[in-house]
C-alpha cells in the first residue's frame, strides 16, 4: 500500500490514502512518507505562486518597456513636428503677403479675387495647423502649476453640452468633488476638451478618424452602422497613492484592435476623408507627459472607449482619498 501511494505521488496524486500498519517500523516509514508528501506539496504550491508572480512581473516589465518605447517615439515625433511647424510658418506668412497684394490688384477680376480669397483661407488653415503643432512646446504660465481637475472637468462638461437638447450628447462628472493636480489649468482643460471632443465624435459620426481636438476628429473604431445624435460620456475624478486620476469613458463603438496601439500617434487617422489631421490625442499625450503623468487608452469592459489620465497630485492638495 505504501509503495502504491508512492507510485501515485510520482503521477501527481498527493491525496492517495496511506496504510495504518501495526508493525512499528512500517508505521514510522508511513509517517515519514506523509510528512515528505505534505512538504513537497507545500513547496510545489510556493513554486506555482512564484511562477505566477514572475509572469506578472514579466508582463508589467513588457508593458513598461513598450510604454517607454512609445514615449521616446512620441517625443521624437513631437520634436520633429515642432521643428517642421516652425519652418512652415515663415513661408506661409510670405505667401499670404503675396496673395494679399495680388488680391488688391485684382479689383477688376472677381473670379481672380475669389481664387485669391480661397488661397488665403487655405494658408490661414495651414497657419492654424502649425500653431497646433507648436502648442506642445509653447511655454505656459510658470506661476499656475496647481489645478483643481474636478472643477475643470465640470467646466468642460458644461461647455461641451451647452445648448444640448434632451436626448443629445450628455456628460456626467463623478468621483471626487475636488482634486488638485500639479498641472497648469489651461493644459488640463485642453486635455479634457480633446478627450471629450473625441468621445463625442465617436458617438455622433458613423465614420470617425484619429486625433484632432480643434477639428473634432479621433481614432475611434469606424464600424458604427449609423450616426447618433445622442450618447453619454463620463469623466470620473479620483485620487490614489499621490496620483490624481481622470477616467473618460463613452458608450461609443470603442477602439478597433488595429487602431488602439496608434491612437496617440501624430497625424494618425482611420479615414483620410474625414476632416482633421489627427493631432488631438497626440497633443493630449504630450501635455500629460510634460506634466509628469501618464495616459492610456483601452476599451471599457462594458463597451465603448476608455482613456485614463494619471497626473501627479499637488503637494498642497486638500482632496480626500
Amino acid at each position: 500500500q505504501l509503495a502504491g501511494a508512492a507510485d501515485r505521488l510520482a503521477a501527481g496524486d498527493f491525496a492517495a490514502p496511506l496504510p495504518t500498519p501495526a508493525v512499528w517500523e512500517v508505521a514510522r516509514t508511513t509517517r515519514a512518507f506523509a510528512e515528505m508528501r505534505a512538504a513537497l506539496a507545500a513547496r510545489l504550491s510556493e513554486l506555482r505562486a512564484a511562477n505566477t508572480e514572475l509572469e506578472d512581473r514579466a508582463a508589467r516589465l513588457t508593458s513598461l518597456q513598450a510604454e517607454l518605447i512609445q514615449r521616446d517615439r512620441l517625443a521624437a515625433s513631437g520634436r520633429l513636428v515642432a521643428q517642421l511647424a516652425h519652418e512652415i510658418r515663415n513661408p506661409v506668412a510670405n505667401l499670404r503677403n503675396c496673395l494679399e497684394l495680388l488680391h488688391r490688384r485684382l479689383a477688376d477680376d472677381p473670379e481672380g479675387r475669389e481664387f485669391a480669397d480661397l488661397a488665403i483661407d487655405e494658408l490661414l488653415r495651414m497657419h492654424e495647423l502649425a500653431e497646433q503643432m507648436l502648442d506642445l512646446n509653447r511655454p505656459r504660465e510658470s506661476g499656475a502649476r496647481v489645478c483643481d481637475v474636478a472643477a475643470v472637468a465640470r467646466e468642460v462638461a458644461a461647455l461641451a453640452t451647452a445648448g444640448a437638447q434632451a436626448g443629445e450628447f450628455r456628460i456626467t462628472v463623478t468621483g471626487l468633488p475636488a482634486a488638485a493636480a500639479a498641472i497648469a489649468p489651461d493644459a488640463c482643460k485642453q486635455i479634457l476638451i480633446n478627450l471629450v471632443q473625441n468621445a463625442r465624435e465617436a458617438m455622433t459620426r458613423s465614420s470617425v478618424a484619429g486625433g484632432g481636438a480643434t477639428n473634432a476628429t479621433n481614432a475611434m473604431n469606424a464600424t458604427t452602422t449609423s450616426a447618433r445624435a445622442g450618447g453619454h460620456a463620463e469623466i470620473a475624478v479620483g485620487r490614489e497613492n499621490g496620483i490624481v486620476t481622470l477616467l473618460v469613458r463613452d458608450d461609443g463603438p470603442g477602439f478597433a484592435p488595429d487602431v488602439l496601439p496608434r491612437v496617440f500617434d501624430p497625424f494618425f487617422t482611420t479615414k483620410a476623408a474625414v476632416r482633421g489631421v489627427g493631432l488631438g490625442l497626440f497633443v493630449a499625450e504630450g501635455l500629460v507627459r510634460t506634466a509628469g503623468g501618464r495616459i492610456a487608452a483601452s476599451n471599457a469592459p462594458g463597451g465603448g472607449a476608455e482613456i485614463r489620465v494619471e497626473l501627479p497630485a499637488a503637494a498642497d492638495t486638500g482632496a480626500t482619498e
